[in-house]
């Protein structure tokens, strides 16, 4: 097993404890206010325990930040659309936002069309719409036109 999967292991473990542990004192019900702590902790409790103590994969250990040229660019931008969706969430909402955002983040990650991008975008966008809103009931910004 590579030190770096490891290393990612404890990490996410420590990560589930802590909100794991945050989910159950705010524990209301299913859909309350300790649910989302709760599933993400146990889906991170079930990677980081996947990643301690799975098979070991044959290869060397690398530098996880073996990172070029092109790789930087990419970081770069990635940085500066997520600032960017940030800053505009609150005036254009939740729906338009992040559709906008992963379109440009499926063009800045990889080699994908920007209409498919966009297409995936909107899939991903209304599949958290309805899983956050509307299951969940949680607040998103409304944007320009209100809720």
């Amino acid at each position: 097993m590579r030190r770096s999967d490891r290393l990612l292991g404890w990490v996410l473990l420590a990560l589930a404890s802590i909100s794991l542990a945050e989910g159950l004192r705010t524990w209301d019900k299913i859909g309350g206010t300790g649910f989302m702590p709760v599933i993400v902790g146990s889906i991170f409790s079930l990677l980081g325990l996947g990643l301690l103590f799975g098979r070991a994969r044959p290869g060397t250990d690398s530098s996880v930040f073996q990172i070029h040229q092109e790789g930087w660019r990419r970081v770069g931008l990635t940085f500066i659309a997520f600032f960017l969706y940030i800053l505009t969430i609150p005036w254009v909402g939740y729906a338009i936002g992040t559709i906008v955002f992963l379109t440009a983040l499926f063009n800045i990650m990889g080699n994908v069309r920007w209409r498919n991008g966009f297409f995936f975008g909107i899939v991903a966008s209304a599949s958290t719409y309805v899983i956050f809103k509307m299951w969940l009931n949680l607040p998103l910004p409304a944007g320009f036109w209100g809720h």
